[in-house]
């Protein structure tokens, strides 16, 4: 799970053999991308290919190798990096699977326990995520919410000190602008019962 292995064969369409002779052949790993460029004569005319892969995760370019194999066609081992990552697919989508990509049956065959268990690692891990995103979220709206209860208790108080407040002066300023003795709320002698 730690490499990816590729067998590209360079020919005009799927069922022929590929070109005997391949130049100008040019191997270009990136971190995020691979590119590959060759050039094969039929007859006196060129035919130039080109592939280009924006991939899923990093590649490391000093630890990959290539050879070829049979007529034009060559096998790239690629290691990712960091390994080991599982990828479902290549590309950076994990859902595009372009009409000249296939599986290279033997090599899958192979590989397959490993290829399945680090596709169950890989969901896993994703539904632990989500699990963990969606736990966050839920501390986030509970936080949220708690706020807004603090904001409405603290307000409500405010407003319950304030009319506190208001009846207190109210009752003090009346008693010495009208000159009527109502009570003073503080004195428990003014008070009758």
């Amino acid at each position: 799970m730690t490499h990816i292995l590729m067998k590209i064969k360079f020919s005009t369409r799927l069922d022929m053999p590929g070109y005997s002779e391949v130049h100008r052949l040019n191997i270009t790993i990136t971190l995020p991308e691979l590119y590959i460029e060759a050039i094969a004569f039929t007859g006196d005319n060129p035919i130039k290919f080109k592939l280009n892969i924006k991939t899923y995760k990093f590649m490391n370019q000093y630890y990959s190798k290539w050879h070829q194999t049979e007529m034009g066609t060559i096998v790239l081992e690629i290691l990712k990096s960091p390994s080991p990552y599982v990828w479902k697919n290549i590309h950076s989508d994990e859902n595009y699977n372009p009409p000249n990509q296939y599986i290279w049956w033997s090599a899958y065959y192979q590989y397959r326990n490993q290829m399945e268990a680090g596709f169950q690692l890989l969901d896993d891990s994703e539904r632990r995520k989500e699990d963990q995103y969606d736990l966050e979220y839920n501390k986030q709206e509970k936080l949220i919410e708690d706020k807004k209860i603090l904001k409405i208790k603290i307000q409500e108080q405010t407003n319950q000190i304030e009319d506190q407040y208001r009846n207190l002066m109210y009752c003090t300023q009346y008693i010495y602008k009208e000159g009527n003795f109502i009570g003073d709320p503080f004195d428990w002698i003014s008070w009758e019962i």
